[in-house]
């Protein structure tokens, strides 16, 4: 792909980091507190991480043979696990978090998502030494079937069946509750197949308002509406909401890529997020402010929805220049880069 969609890529991820940390504001300094935006973003934020994940792993050229396979898992296993678990490990220390038993748990303590995305990586290996041999369309179709029902067996229902095979246990450690996301890592591989039709599709303006107005029909009218006791639209309006959020936060960037280029203020930001994603996303637990609760409660109560992103977006970005500067005088260090971050001491950039 072309250099400057690489730019508006990263600049994308960037922006998806800043809402991470900002859902992060609201859970762990806000103490959980329901507000407007986060409402919003929550819908599309970690489908659309998932997705850019997938749309930048695919590579046509690769040839999934065993020991490629081998040497690809060995070198995501030194780029998530072993940061991630170095990490964790500090964060249960520092602030007094059972290891053993956060380990079982879905959200292992907010560090959840490296060990996600190694484990789609995983499934995307075993999942292709299968269908390897099998037509480009019939390979694309039984991706999406095992996005599906992967989905299936992250949810309640299928949850419940596991539970006859292995213990509750075993299926917070898998992480199976978070298989949910594996169907958006799988959109952004089937985009990059078919990146022409897509960009056509993103180029169409009836298409595109087609698109916001199912999006923002169901957060006005219909999810406010849907009672407690039908699981089965939520489950529905997850993958739909996840989409539709994916192709307009996509298409925002590539159509107004021209402002996310190195040479605007906004594209370089966003960019060197972007590009810095792993390392913010490992530090950034530790930097969040604490005890805000009372703030919290104020935005649900008086609702100031203006006000309230406004100062969470700046807590979020000092957090992030923080975890930014704490990230490059680790990584003065080849050594420490190469353990903390999975960074090759030959990429090591001068500084």
């Amino acid at each position: 792909m072309e250099k400057k969609r690489i730019e508006y890529l990263d600049a994308m991820r960037g922006f998806t980091m800043l809402l991470v940390v900002y859902s992060h504001i609201q859970y762990f300094s806000y103490h959980n507190v329901s507000l407007p935006w986060n409402q919003v973003f929550i819908l599309f934020r970690m489908p659309l991480f998932f997705f850019a994940s997938g749309f930048i792993f695919y590579n046509a050229e690769r040839i999934w043979d065993k020991t490629e396979s081998i040497s690809f898992l060995k070198k995501k296993f030194m780029v998530q696990i072993a940061p991630t678990a170095i990490f964790l490990s500090i964060y249960a220390y520092m602030f007094d978090i059972n290891l053993p038993i956060c380990l079982c748990t879905p959200p292992k303590a907010g560090y959840w998502f490296t060990l996600s995305l190694f484990e789609y990586f995983f499934i995307y290996v075993v999942f292709i030494s299968l269908f390897r041999k099998v037509s480009a369309r019939n390979q694309e179709l039984a991706l999406m079937l095992c996005a599906l029902t992967l989905y299936f067996f992250s949810g309640k229902y299928g949850r419940n069946m596991l539970q006859e095979i292995i213990s509750e246990h075993t299926i917070g450690v898998l992480g199976i509750a978070q298989l949910r996301y594996f169907i958006f890592f799988a959109f952004g591989i089937l985009v990059r197949q078919n990146w022409k039709y897509f960009q056509a599709m993103t180029c169409h303006g009836k298409a595109i308002g087609c698109v916001l107005a199912l999006f923002f029909t169901d957060i006005i009218f219909i999810r406010p509406n849907i009672p407690a006791t039908l699981p089965q639209a939520q489950w529905l309006l997850f993958i739909v909401d996840g989409l539709l959020g994916i192709v307009i936060v996509f298409t925002f960037f590539r159509k107004y890529e021209s402002s996310f280029t190195k040479e605007t203020l906004p594209g370089r930001s966003l960019q060197y997020i972007g590009r810095r994603t792993l390392d913010i996303y490992l530090l950034h637990f530790f930097f969040l402010p604490r005890n805000l609760e009372e703030i919290g409660r104020f935005f649900a109560e008086s609702h100031n929805e203006v006000i309230e992103l406004c100062i969470s977006l700046s807590l979020s970005l000092i957090v992030i220049g923080t975890c930014l500067i704490i990230s490059n005088v680790l990584r003065l260090s080849p050594t420490l880069a190469y353990i903390l971050f999975g960074v090759k001491r030959k990429e090591q950039p001068s500084t």
